[in-house]
């Protein structure tokens, strides 16, 4: 889930995302410390990689609009 979701912001050109996480007691510690920071899709937290990735992982990236503003403005 978390790679599908991975290539579809991707592929719209989202760059970053925001690591969101569930945040209850089945949270690993080192998701909870990446929670509500932003992310590279393509240089992802080296101890947990991309959200979704670790097994049993809840986590999603939500996808950080600002690239895509900003690169509608560059047009």
């Amino acid at each position: 889930n978390g790679q599908l979701n991975e290539l579809r912001q991707t592929d719209l050109g989202v760059k970053q995302y925001t690591w969101i996480g569930m945040e209850d007691g089945r949270e690993r510690d080192s998701h909870l410390a990446n929670n509500n920071r932003v992310f590279s899709w393509d240089d992802p937290p080296s101890d947990t990689g991309n959200p979704g990735e670790d097994i049993n992982c809840r986590c999603y990236g939500e996808p950080v609009l600002e690239d895509l503003f900003d690169q509608k403005d560059d047009q």
